[in-house]
């Protein structure tokens, strides 16, 4: 007999035991032992919800107590809907078991039936032709699709060729009968309205600079230069520090957990530069008022008999962009230098103003170490909000994007194309946001869409269409947007001085961009500041006026 012709059933079930039963069992047990790692993965989000809960509680309020009554209900929310979403653990690994003895059967007759039939039956009963067929019908309807499409392009070629040559009258063209003037909400795919969020989630996702250490993320390279300029500072050298960073970024939260950590041991003095000051008097009685004595001579004695740490925010309000407007900040360096062996300065301002101070005054050259707290990773930025959604004990879910044509979507799904819902948000998010936390979390919480049924839902951030805006704006309004960021905020009159304006051209060109939407009042009343979610488009607007 033929060696084709010979048949070995004992040898070839083994072989299909080995290579296709154990691979399939192995698979259903995986399966199942993922299933249980993300039930403890669960019950251990539920015991943080019901912790952040408890630590809410203890501050005694009414807010607090409702913060915990909900964080306990939606943790046992959590848990029951994991519960009845997962059905019986045991289902996959028993699956699996199954699969792999059919598997083995199936490919076992392939064994023996190879001699005679050979895999194109094999093949055809695993409707190998109808998956064909099938591709062949979208490559053909793709072919089709495109044929009309360069059918009607000609015709548009043509018909343009035509006007060009004069042989056809060019349509008039078409007025709308409503003209309204564009702003940023109307720019915005996502509205940034007040919505009705759980009280939890309301205190979780507040815009509030960061006190406990756990929210503080991305930052751990920050925190090991601040610790560094510390360790050279107790060491008897002189030091000093300047954290530059974007509005919104983090500077503040990053202080805060400074504070409570590597500063804790030293005394500190903090502050913020609240108004607008140019001379030195102005400075001295800041600091005079921040130190708690009267005299220059005690202002001198604390800053040099005894070692302390002090902090103050918001540098870019010591100097006005005019003649003889940077006494204020001219004065403050030459202090920092004579007193930054005995007293550790750590001041903070924004990239803009520091770009502008740095060409201007040399500013790094003042410090020794400079903190550059300006963007986050994308993946830093996606933790720090889910980290926050977790402890809400909310479930998480996406809408998906409209498509035109839902067989291709298929089609891009079956070859690994199709972005996953979650991860297809967050690359919107860290793009429109540019890495900015405050800006982030703005975007978040406008992009949510309905919280009930123990679930958040989420809209995707489409891309902004700023070109209507983009027109509405002039040169002068470039200069005055360049000036209120240099200046972190500023009042009309100091816009009148910036831009050597009347103080009726200053109010009217103020009073446009905030109907524009793209400036606001300052949340402490002084001046005025770019609309955190206008941030974007103001930075792409100035780079194309070459103004950034």
């Amino acid at each position: 007999m033929p060696p084709w012709r010979e048949l070995e059933p004992l040898k070839a079930f083994s072989q299909a035991l080995e290579s296709t039963a154990r691979p399939g069992a192995e698979d259903g047990l995986r399966q199942a032992e993922e299933l249980h790692q993300t039930l403890v993965r669960e019950i251990e989000r539920a015991r943080e919800v019901v912790a952040f809960g408890l630590e809410a509680a203890a501050a005694g309020d009414e807010a607090g107590s409702r913060v915990a009554q909900e964080a306990v209900h939606n943790a046992r929310t959590l848990l029951l809907g994991q519960r009845n979403g997962m059905g019986d653990i045991r289902a996959p690994a028993e699956a699996g078991l199954v699969w792999g003895q059919a598997a083995a059967l199936a490919e076992c007759h392939l064994a023996l039936d190879r001699g005679r039939v050979g895999r194109w039956a094999h093949l055809t009963r695993q409707r190998g032709l109808r998956a064909s067929h099938e591709l062949g019908r979208l490559a053909a309807e793709g072919v089709r699709r495109g044929a009309r499409a360069t059918v009607a392009g000609a015709r548009q070629f043509r018909e343009w060729i035509l006007l060009q040559v004069g042989w056809l009258v060019p349509p008039r063209p078409r007025l709308e009968p409503v003209g309204v003037r564009a702003h940023l909400g109307g720019a915005l795919p996502v509205e940034s309205q007040a919505r009705e969020l759980p009280m939890i989630y309301q205190r979780l996702f507040r815009l509030a600079p960061v006190e406990d250490p756990r929210f503080l993320v991305g930052r751990e390279a920050e925190l090991i230069g601040l610790a560094a300029a510390a360790a050279q500072w107790r060491a008897g050298r002189a030091a000093s520090v300047l954290v530059v960073g974007a509005r919104g970024s983090g500077k503040t939260s990053l202080l805060n957990c400074a504070v409570a950590g590597i500063l804790a041991q030293a005394p500190i003095v903090r502050g913020q530069f609240s108004g607008r000051m140019t001379t030195a008097e102005q400075l001295h009685r800041f600091l005079r008022e921040l130190f708690g004595v009267t005299g220059q001579g005690e202002l001198m004695a604390a800053l040099t008999e005894q070692p302390r740490v002090v902090i103050v925010e918001e540098l870019e309000r010591t100097f006005l962009r005019v003649v003889n407007g940077f006494g204020a900040l001219r004065e403050l360096l030459d202090l920092i230098c004579a007193t930054s062996v005995s007293t550790l300065w750590v001041l903070s301002i924004n990239e803009t103003a520091f770009r502008y101070l740095d060409a201007v005054l040399e500013l790094s050259r003042c410090f020794s170490h400079r903190i550059t707290a300006m963007f986050v990773e994308r993946q830093d930025l996606t933790n720090a909000i889910l980290q926050r959604h977790n402890l809400s004990g909310l479930r998480l879910e996406f809408t998906p994007v409209p498509r035109k044509e839902p067989r291709l979507r298929l089609l891009r799904r079956g070859l690994g194309l199709e972005q996953d819902l979650q991860e297809l948000f967050f690359e919107a998010l860290f793009r429109h946001s540019e890495g900015i936390f405050r800006s982030a979390f703005e975007r978040w919480k406008a992009c949510i869409e309905s919280v009930e049924g123990g679930a958040v839902r989420m809209r995707q951030p489409l891309a902004p269409n700023y070109e209507p805006l983009r027109r509405e704006l002039g040169q002068q309004d470039g200069f005055l947007l360049q000036a209120v960021i240099q200046h972190g905020g500023l009042t009309v009159e100091e816009v009148a001085r910036v831009l050597d304006l009347s103080q009726t051209e200053a109010r009217r060109a103020v009073d446009r961009l905030q109907a524009l939407e793209i400036l606001e009042p300052e949340p402490d009343g002084l001046g005025l500041r770019v609309q955190p979610e206008a941030g974007l488009f103001v930075r792409d607007f100035l780079h194309r006026q070459n103004l950034w």
